[in-house]
């Protein structure tokens, strides 16, 4: 999860964004926490995974997400493990090259020579999981010295990386999103641990929910079904994922389809809203102090080469998805806790509360596990105690 420390150690927080559904990979108690910093920090968004949507999007979501500055980006995603340079110049040759990583140096740089005054600049990348903070600190570094994988929740803890002598990235741990988003939402942004203690049949429904069926069915291959259990029958029929007695493995289907829509290969795009409104942490004054601050000008020229040196998949073969809108998350270990005070979660029956406490325990470090079930036994015994004296 992001810790404060990273917020604390870090001048400028670079919020990566899915491209497919930058809106929902937005956290508004994160963007308010450091906002309201009394270390006067700063915020840019880095929309990433750009290749991955039709460009007409691409370029919507860049005008519509204009409250800061917000960089077009495709991360490497096959850094090797050393560094490979030919004629001074990092060779990604044997990879998937990145786009918009000199736009983005070029942010921090000039930032860091106007506010800074050449000192050096740190900054922090954070976001929910697997929108590609790794993988974008690792394409910005040309090796790869943080660890990425198709499992959500790969980064487990704060490392910093020296981009240059002005530049210094911290990669950190996701965002954690709060039990009360969206089904959709947590389909899409919730760790492997919590997924553990869920079907993965409601995670498949809720993405159906907010999807065209049409070109879900041409993506996949798959005849029209009446719900997710069927769709994943074919699937698994289609994929070949069979269990024992050729009886289809719907649960391997489920984590095929969560992967696709979370990794780096599934096209699906979102819409930008028709109307454009200011969260309320945030005020008009701030927004053109920013675009002052940051030479947004320049930033958009720098987008346009980014974009115009990309192949995006057209729109009819992308998958139309509604966003549900910004996704409350719980930023550090203090809220995680507090969210879950036995006071606060008692239930109204043995079921709810069990599901309340193994939707949070899945995602509490070992040691807060521990003081959570405590807590929980201690609050029962209280509740026994005044039962007894009635």
């Amino acid at each position: 999860m992001v810790s404060l420390q990273v917020i604390d150690a870090s001048d400028v927080i670079a919020v990566v964004l899915d491209a497919r559904d930058p809106l929902g990979c937005r956290c508004p108690q994160l963007e308010e926490k450091v906002l309201k910093h009394e270390g006067n920090k700063k915020l840019v968004f880095v929309l990433n995974k750009i290749d991955l949507v039709p460009k007409e999007n691409v370029e919507k979501w860049l005008e519509y997400l204009q409250e800061f500055p917000v960089i077009a980006f495709k991360a490497s995603t096959q850094i090797q493990e050393k560094t490979v340079v030919s004629n001074g110049a990092i060779d990604l040759s044997k990879g998937v090259a990145c786009h918009g990583s000199g736009s983005l140096l070029q942010l921090f740089e000039d930032y860091c020579q106007t506010q800074k005054e050449g000192n050096q600049l740190k900054v922090g990348i954070v976001g929910f999981p697997n929108v590609g903070k790794s993988s974008l600190i690792n394409s910005m570094k040309g090796i790869r010295a943080c660890n990425v994988g198709v499992e959500r929740g790969t980064t487990k803890c704060v490392q910093e990386v020296h981009i240059n002598k002005f530049i210094k990235m911290i990669d950190s741990p996701s965002i954690i999103a709060a039990p009360s988003s969206s089904a959709v939402a947590l389909a899409l942004r919730s760790l492997p641990e919590t997924e553990k203690e869920r079907n993965p049949q409601d995670a498949v429904r809720a993405l159906h929910k907010h999807s065209d069926k049409q070109q879900i069915m041409l993506q996949y291959n798959v005849p029209d079904f009446r719900n997710a259990l069927e769709f994943l029958t074919f699937l698994a029929k289609k994929r070949g994922y069979l269990q024992k007695g050729g009886i289809p493995d719907t649960e391997k289907a489920a984590a095929i389809f969560l992967n696709d829509w979370t990794g780096a290969k599934m096209s699906y795009h979102s819409k930008p809203p028709e109307e454009h409104e200011l969260p309320p942490y945030l005020s008009d004054s701030m927004v053109a102090e920013m675009q002052v601050m940051w030479s947004v000008d320049k930033l958009q020229q720098a987008n346009v080469k980014t974009i115009a040196g990309l192949k995006f998949p057209n729109i009819a073969s992308s998958i139309l998805f509604q966003s549900k809108g910004p996704t409350p998350g719980l930023v550090n270990e203090r809220e995680l806790s507090l969210a879950l005070e036995p006071e606060e979660a008692v239930a109204e029956d043995d079921s709810e509360e069990e599901e309340v406490y193994m939707h949070i325990a899945g995602i509490l470090k070992p040691h807060l596990k521990c003081q959570l079930k405590l807590s929980v036994l201690r609050q029962e015994e209280r509740l026994q105690s005044l039962d007894f004296m009635n």
